[in-house]
């Protein structure tokens, strides 16, 4: 949670993340790259969001994964709770807190599995992958808008 507020208090201004007027296609490969890198930093925090975006979307809209997860979290929890006061047995045999969690995970690979989360996976780092990489070269850094006219000096 502490992470998550520190992200949040970090990133810039999503007026100045969302500002489409400012986007301009660069001129070549190198002023792209360069954009990327110095991009990348500056809005770090931002993107951390938009790919926690793209995942709670993700998640929201595939019944099955949501309901894997939220089998994986509820059974988790259970455990812990449980634990605090006795061991949970199971066919005469008190089971380990390790061996729970074991058998949580066994349960939830078909759930998982059906409800695509492999594919979920992929998606996600590959639709983050292309949004941040298209904002961060198209959206210009502080130093070429500081110096709008590109002029260069002639020897004469």
């Amino acid at each position: 949670k502490e992470w998550l507020e520190k992200k949040k208090a970090g990133g810039r201004p999503w007026t100045e993340f969302f500002n489409y007027n400012r986007l301009s296609r660069p001129k070549k490969l190198g002023q792209a790259t360069k954009r990327v890198t110095t991009n990348l930093q500056h809005y770090q925090n931002n993107y951390v969001f938009v790919c926690i975006g793209l995942a709670v979307y993700c998640v929201l809209t595939s019944p099955l994964l949501l309901i894997g997860l939220l089998f994986v979290v509820g059974a988790s929890y259970y455990i812990s709770v449980k634990n605090e006061s006795r061991p949970i047995r199971l066919l005469g045999r008190d089971l380990a807190s390790r061996e729970q969690y074991i058998l949580v995970a066994a349960c939830a690979i078909p759930f998982l599995l059906l409800g695509g989360a492999g594919s979920t996976l992929f998606w996600i780092i590959g639709a983050s992958l292309f949004i941040v990489a298209v904002h961060a070269a198209l959206i210009p850094t502080e130093e070429e808008l500081s110096a709008p006219f590109d002029l260069q000096m002639e020897d004469v």
